[in-house]
């Protein structure tokens, strides 16, 4: 087989590369660095994730527990007491530390 004498400096390099002892962090850091930025954003979004959750769930138990706080003193659950669950859900959750745009509360029966 004849081959071209550009592809047999690029055979002669890669074996002399394969063989060699010493400058091999450069390509191994080359190698495993996008690996490693995949976990470290991985990462980072399920952090987001769970505070985004975590903040939903608090205005979600914040409205209920104004919602209950305001039956218990009319002794029945209507329109006034759904409102005041649903302005404590607002009120808690602005959406704004976690980027969220539309959440919903029912408050009803």
């Amino acid at each position: 087989m004849n081959q071209s004498p550009a592809f047999m400096r690029l055979v002669r390099l890669l074996l002399w590369l394969a063989g060699a002892r010493g400058g091999n962090v450069l390509s191994i850091v080359a190698l495993d660095l996008p690996a490693l930025l995949l976990l470290i954003g991985g990462g980072i979004d399920m952090s987001r994730s769970y505070t985004a959750r975590t903040s939903l769930q608090n205005a979600c138990d914040a409205g209920v527990l104004a919602g209950r706080r305001a039956m218990s003193k009319s002794g029945v659950f209507s329109t006034a007491e759904t409102a005041k669950a649903q302005s404590m859900c607002n009120f808690k959750f602005t959406g704004g530390q976690v980027q969220g745009r539309e959440h919903q509360f029912y408050a009803g029966g």
